[in-house]
């Protein structure tokens, strides 16, 4: 969405921009709303480290009449820096932000997500089971 929203040199990665491509999504996602074409949505790509983006989450659902599911997924962080560290190497990944120094800044100061969640260990079962348990905790096909 970021990419679609700005140009390339006009990407920086603020919390001003983050909330406003976040504020752009909400807003499609209420247009299609109304117009019933909205059946399941998933949003990535926020940490949802802090409470108030969680709460922003729940508030925003709540307005659409949406089931709200969150689906934590964690890693040890030797995993999570190994995976980081391969990204870098590779260029694989779309966030030109991503690196293992903003995965210690947001890790050292998130807050715990309170209330129900699914927790995925995404470094202890291969992705095909992650999935699987993903879909049957959302009741799904």
């Amino acid at each position: 969405m970021r990419a679609a929203l700005f140009a390339p040199q006009e990407i920086e990665y603020s919390r001003e921009q983050d909330d406003l491509v976040l504020e752009c999504v909400w807003r499609a996602l209420e247009f299609h709303a109304r117009r019933g074409r909205v059946e399941s949505v998933v949003l990535d790509g926020r940490t949802y480290s802090r409470r108030v983006q969680v709460e922003e989450l729940r508030s925003n659902a709540a307005r659409l009449g949406a089931r709200l599911t969150l689906v934590e997924c964690v890693a040890a962080p030797e995993v999570v820096r190994a995976r980081l560290e391969r990204d870098a190497r590779t260029g694989s990944h779309p966030a030109g932000n991503r690196s293992v120094e903003l995965y210690e800044r947001l890790r050292a100061s998130a807050e715990p997500i309170e209330g129900p969640r699914l927790v995925l260990a995404t470094d202890a079962r291969p992705l095909a089971a992650l999935v699987v348990a993903a879909l049957e905790h959302l009741d799904l096909p």
